[in-house]
């Protein structure tokens, strides 16, 4: 972990190379998607996307690490803090289902945990996106709140199926002192930002789950990802 100066914010994205075949297209296609996930909740933090310094890569094990303004890093931590504590209610599920498996019980007989999983996740992330719609897109006209809530949708659902996979997503950020009188709004915002991402930080936690993944939440596929298939087959 680098030193980050006062208020600068950084998300690492760790993908695990089995999750990429260990292939450069593959690995390029998995990045563009995550960039349109860290996308949505750029727009929805700050309203736009104007997107993502590298700040470091790691070769060794495949992770990336990005500038984020406070704001949006905040937004992020929020929403992965909430996925990790959901996702945490199933570890013992997961476990119990490969314990079934290696027993030799048919895999149409584990598809009832599989939906059990699936729905469990799909109902938090509904509650989920509601709170982050209320908290920063309270404001806008009711037809970008439905776009909003869509886009949120699929990158809550991405990020799921990712932790369930292996990756982890840190949200790191260097603290402020607090605004004093004579301080602006902006620095305020700034301020209770940084202070959002240091309440959530230790919800980030690298989960290294046994098993096979359990989860399959819908997420549209675009013309890399099938690229990237295609070059693996």
């Amino acid at each position: 972990a680098e030193d980050l100066d006062p208020g600068r914010c950084e998300v690492g994205l760790l993908i695990p190379r089995v999750a990429v075949n260990n292939r450069l297209d593959a690995f390029s296609a998995e990045l563009s998607l995550l960039h349109k996930t860290l996308g949505a909740f750029s727009e929805l933090a700050i309203g736009g996307r104007p997107g993502f310094q590298i700040r470091t890569i790691s070769s060794t094990d495949l992770a990336v690490f990005l500038d984020l303004v406070p704001e949006v890093g905040a937004c992020i931590a929020i929403a992965v803090e909430r996925l990790v504590a959901l996702y945490k209610q199933l570890l013992e599920i997961r476990a119990l289902r490969k314990q079934l498996a290696d027993q030799g019980l048919p895999e149409k007989n584990l598809q009832g945990i599989d939906s059990h999983a699936n729905g469990h996740m799909q109902s938090g992330i509904e509650t989920l996106i509601a709170e982050l719609i209320e908290r920063y897109a309270a404001t806008r006209d009711e037809g970008r709140r439905n776009e909003l809530r869509t886009e949120l949708r699929v990158a809550l659902n991405r990020l799921s199926n990712r932790i369930d996979k292996g990756y982890n997503v840190e949200v790191r950020v260097q603290p402020l002192p607090e605004p004093k009188g004579d301080s602006t709004a902006d620095d305020e915002a700034k301020w209770k930002a940084v202070a959002t991402i240091l309440q959530a930080a230790p919800g980030l936690q690298f989960l290294k789950p046994g098993g096979v993944p359990i989860l399959s939440l819908p997420e549209p596929e675009d013309a890399s990802q099938n690229q990237a298939k295609q070059g693996a087959a």
